[in-house]
């Protein structure tokens, strides 16, 4: 008696829930699973996700483009990610200097050398020439016979939604290049 009991009480809170989430939303906590739809990674019914891909642009004109998976091939795969977003992943203000504009900023600048300077540009340098050395070397096997003179790498944030087993792209849009003038 008691087990129906429970049993009549749990189904009477589900459609009341179900009732309340048509009406006013989703609560927290929740006997049903939520949507999760408009959180995190979700929007418009996809997954939202930033990818990328190398184009190698030729002194011609003509590019090559090649997927992450092909560019980094001679990398473990469970790396691939943690290469392509701290090596391959532009950041606008990289390399730069703080600008002093006014009058004490000038001569914070005198005193403190360097007291404002972005972290990680001196070492941005360092890591652009072994990046350009490394794309030279896969220009060269990926495009051979051709006359490398840039690598862009391009990011895209896409919307991918899996229907019938298949990823399909809904929306895409660019959200930065790496450009890297490679050795001659």
């Amino acid at each position: 008696m008691c087990r129906r009991y429970i049993f009549a009480t749990a189904l009477a809170l589900f459609a009341v829930q179900s009732l309340f989430i048509h009406r006013f939303g989703e609560p927290y906590p929740a006997i049903v699973m939520p949507r999760f739809e408009g959180s995190g990674v979700y929007r418009a019914r996809g997954v939202e996700i930033e990818t990328y891909e190398a184009a190698f642009v030729a002194a011609n004109g003509g590019a090559t483009t090649v997927t992450p998976r092909v560019l980094l091939q001679e990398f473990p795969v469970n790396n691939h990610a943690a290469i392509g977003y701290f090596a391959l992943k532009p950041t606008p203000t990289q390399g730069e200097s703080v600008k002093t504009v006014t009058w004490l900023g000038r001569v914070r600048a005198a005193v403190f050398p360097g007291f404002r300077k972005r972290p990680g540009s001196s070492e941005y340098d360092d890591r652009l020439a072994s990046l350009r050395e490394w794309l030279t070397r896969r220009a060269a096997t990926l495009a051979p016979g051709r006359s490398i003179s840039q690598v862009e790498i391009r990011w895209w944030r896409e919307n991918v939604r899996v229907t019938g087993g298949t990823p399909q792209v809904i929306q895409r849009e660019p959200i930065g290049t790496l450009f890297v003038e490679l050795e001659r």
